[in-house]
Order: C-alpha cells, then sequence, then structure tokens
C-alpha cells in the first residue's frame, strides 16, 4: 500500500453540463501535466444507468464536438455497500495513516476546501460526503484494477543471521 495523492478537486452543487465542464477541465489539466490519462471513471451503477445513458452521456458527445476530442469514460458499474462504510473503510485508515495526501499548492481553491471540510466532516449522519465518495472511488480502483505488486516488490534469498541457532 503506497500513498494516494489528490492533486485537484472540482467539487460543487452545478448543474450537468457544468460537471461535464469539470470532467474535461480533470482530462486537460492531466494532460498538461504530461499524465497519460486512459480512461476517466463516472460511477454508474444500475440504478443510475438511465441518467448516464440518457443524460450525462448525450452532453459528453456535444462537448466532444467543441473540443474536437471524446473523453475515455469509463463507467464504474460495481455494486457498493453504504456511502459511510465504504469511505469509512477505505478512506480514514490512509488517511489516519498519512498516505492521503492533498495537495498544499491548493488550499485555498474554494472547491478543495469543499474537500477538507467533507473528509472532516465524515460521519454516520453526514448529508455530504460526494468529495470522500470519489476519492474512495478513486482509491478502489487503483487498489482493485492498477495494483501491480510485482514491480514494487524484490524477492531475494536471505542471509542467515549469525545471532540465530
Amino acid at each position: 500500500m503506497g500513498e494516494y495523492f489528490v492533486y485537484k478537486t472540482w467539487l460543487d452543487t452545478a448543474s450537468n453540463a457544468r460537471f461535464i465542464d469539470w470532467l474535461y477541465g480533470s482530462y486537460v489539466y492531466l494532460k498538461d501535466g504530461n499524465v497519460d490519462t486512459k480512461k476517466i471513471y463516472i460511477e454508474n451503477n444500475s440504478l443510475q444507468d438511465p441518467f448516464y445513458e440518457q443524460v450525462l452521456m448525450p452532453l459528453v458527445f456535444e462537448q466532444s464536438k467543441k473540443t474536437k476530442f471524446v473523453l475515455p469514460i469509463t463507467p464504474d458499474k460495481r455494486k457498493k455497500p453504504e456511502k459511510f462504510f465504504r469511505v469509512e473503510a477505505t478512506v480514514e485508515p490512509l488517511n489516519r495513516l498519512g498516505l492521503l495526501v492533498f495537495n498544499i499548492d491548493e488550499k485555498d481553491n474554494p472547491h478543495m476546501q469543499r474537500m477538507e471540510a467533507q473528509m472532516l466532516g465524515i460521519s454516520k449522519s453526514s448529508k455530504l460526503m460526494d468529495g470522500p465518495d470519489c476519492v474512495e472511488g478513486g482509491v478502489w480502483i487503483l487498489q482493485n484494477n492498477y495494483s501491480d505488486i510485482g514491480n514494487h516488490m524484490k524477492i531475494f534469498k536471505r542471509k542467515p543471521s549469525p545471532k540465530r541457532i
């Protein structure tokens, strides 16, 4: 398990069109930072699928005509437990152990300030956990789809200890 970095965030109440603008903005942000982005994930479980197909995807195609590129969107269709328990189980330990790192350069960005407030306010009764929920989704995707332990672990023969029998 390594560190997880939140470099930039877009977190606010917004229209669907604004949400799609932010998705394109995040993609461009990554490209400008020389990050080879293969996929952009959007939450899309069975309850959300009609909205995803009938509302969001037409907005993506409309935006693609303006920008001259289509986002590499992949729907996150996993069945998930309740939001609080997912966030508490996945994000809280990383945060407690100092493995969840937020970009200090973004501390004055209102979106990052909302993220901080939501992170600090997580509880069973919280109404606003969309930011931490998004972080949980990103961590889960990385841990379950992109972990390549073979590149991070070396196996070698241990030298015998002179203090052991």
